[in-house]
């Protein structure tokens, strides 16, 4: 399991979520070890419970800020994942990229974890997904902003992400040849 956060204002939602997870290490572990058909859903479902409990959020009212979040999973053949906020997940494969395909999920705005929070709303806002993997190799990549907005936004066109995607080839020769 990945997680990527991006949190405003400080840092305080940032670190309740990641030791609120550490926290819960134990009970991830033994559902990440359920058959992929069982654990996404089971994964996914414990986690909202922990979002939604009383206690996370009287937790979350008492830090300054909030985060976006991005949680990851890959099992056997199949990528799973749960997002809040406008963190982005791409799958970059040369099929999928043949077809204009890249981003998992859509950067959403105003969603966050903290003291503004989507899980303290009566209908939460978040998305979650389960895709399979393509044959062959799969660069997953979860982002921040950060990197959308860096490098001129290249990351929002086909063109851009192709020219990553060359970039990151140069890089693993060179990485290989040393």
């Amino acid at each position: 399991m990945k997680c990527i956060l991006d949190a405003h204002n400080t840092a305080e939602s940032a670190e309740l979520l990641v030791c609120t997870i550490n926290y819960e290490a134990g009970e991830i572990i033994r559902l990440l070890s359920l058959p992929v058909q069982r654990a996404f859903r089971e994964l996914e479902a414990f986690l909202l419970s922990i979002f939604q409990s009383e206690s996370f959020l009287n937790q979350c009212r008492q830090v300054t800020g909030e985060t976006a979040c991005l949680i990851c999973v890959r099992m056997d053949n199949y990528l799973w994942w749960l997002s809040v906020g406008d963190n982005s997940l791409y799958l970059l494969h040369p099929e999928l990229a043949a077809r204009g395909q890249y981003a998992l999920n859509q950067r959403n705005y105003y969603e966050w974890i903290g003291f503004v929070n989507t899980f303290a709303q009566p209908v939460p806002c978040y998305s979650s997904g389960i895709r399979e993997l393509r044959q062959g190799r799969n660069v997953i990549v979860m982002t921040t902003d950060g990197l959308l907005e860096w490098a001129h936004g290249c990351w929002r066109t086909r063109a851009g992400c192709m020219k990553l995607l060359r970039v990151e080839r140069i890089w693993r020769n060179v990485w290989r040849k040393y």
